[in-house]
């Protein structure tokens, strides 16, 4: 039988969390270029990331068309990456 271990537990580490507001602002300032907007702890957080970009899921992404996302795994990590592209078909 394994002896019991007083102590605390690690404290879970804060959800990584980005400035979708000021990453939109900063993508529409520079329509058509992808720009790496963060790192994800896995690959299905950054699939789902990119998705909700695609879809317009994430509100500031909205609506569905008017942004670009995309994720890669480079070295073992994951990043998203996004664009503008315009603002629908009536731009």
């Amino acid at each position: 039988m394994a002896d019991i271990v007083w102590e605390d537990p690690e404290p879970r580490e804060m959800r990584h969390s980005h400035d979708h507001a000021r990453i939109v602002a900063e993508l529409r300032a520079r329509k058509g270029v992808w720009g790496r907007i963060g790192e994800y702890k896995t690959r299905q957080s950054a699939r789902q990331c990119a998705h909700y970009i695609n879809t317009g899921r994430t509100l500031k992404y909205v609506p569905a068309g008017d942004f670009e996302g995309a994720w890669r795994e480079i070295k073992g990590r994951f990043y998203v990456y996004a664009r503008y592209l315009g603002d629908g078909p009536d731009e």
